[in-house]
């Protein structure tokens, strides 16, 4: 006959088992609208603000110090990437919002 601690170790067994893909199916489900939301509250923060404003200046300094269109392309297609779905309406700056503008457009070469 089975005896009282073999019963509690397979209980114990399935519990971590169990737990473990419960845990994995919140992480699918929601988990992932959680950390979407965590996420969207950082890119509406000052920080993250300034410091896209601070790459987008570096990024305009070191473009306008270019003369090379092959490295010139790579900095637009960087700056693309990068700010692909940044809000440029958060900038403060209204040099920086229109030469991102510029860029998105095609109208920086």
């Amino acid at each position: 006959m089975i005896n009282n601690k073999t019963i509690i170790i397979c209980i114990i067994i399935i519990l971590i088992f169990g737990g473990g893909y419960l845990y994995s199916f919140y992480n699918r489900t929601a988990g992932v609208q959680i950390e979407n939301s965590e996420n969207q509250k950082f890119h509406n923060t000052q920080i993250y603000i300034d410091n896209m404003a601070n790459e987008l200046s570096h990024d305009r300094r070191e473009l306008q110090t270019t003369s090379d269109s092959t490295t010139r392309s790579a900095i637009i297609n960087d700056i693309n990437d990068r700010f692909s779905n940044f809000d440029e309406n958060k900038l403060n700056d209204d040099s920086l919002k229109q030469f991102l503008i510029d860029i998105r457009n095609g109208s920086i070469k």
